[in-house]
């Protein structure tokens, strides 16, 4: 994969995808959007967690990653930036973390195998402080057991 990574940048720019809490904000969720349907008795404040979105609103986050593609993304960020304890302790969602990361990292995986994930060579990096996942082929994925999303999401 770092092989073919260094392959395809070495002949051309590529292109990581944009701001994805911009693009959230886009679609104004309010906080009956960041509750869905799991979260209605949660008894602290959820708006502002985009993290959660990928477990409620998954559509959107999908939706997000989508248009990064077709605007020529060759690598998308997963929607993961706050799944940490520290971060998710804010919203009394810290229990979650392990699900957000792997939540956020099949979306991404979805959106760029065209939702065959049995289609898409992917790799977690860290990239100038972002999880991010590289999209390097669209013909295989080895999605079991996601190990790298078992610790700190870093290479």
């Amino acid at each position: 994969m770092t092989h073919s990574l260094e392959q395809a940048a070495a002949k051309r720019i590529l292109i990581i995808d944009g701001a994805m809490g911009t693009m959230i904000q886009a679609h104004r969720p309010d906080e009956a959007a960041f509750r869905g349907t799991r979260f209605l008795d949660h008894p602290s404040e959820l708006r502002g967690n985009n993290d959660l979105l990928s477990l409620t609103q998954p559509e959107i986050i999908s939706g997000i990653h989508r248009a990064y593609l077709e605007a020529g993304a060759d690598i998308l960020e997963t929607n993961t930036f706050n799944s940490t304890r520290m971060s998710q302790a804010d919203y009394g969602t810290q229990d979650l973390c392990y699900e957000l990361n792997r939540t956020g990292a099949a979306l991404a995986a979805r959106a760029a195998a065209g939702e065959a994930l049995e289609g898409a060579v992917l790799r977690l990096r860290h990239l100038e402080g972002h999880d991010v996942l590289v999209v390097a082929s669209a013909r295989r994925v080895d999605v079991a057991g996601h190990p790298f999303l078992v610790t700190s999401l870093r290479p």
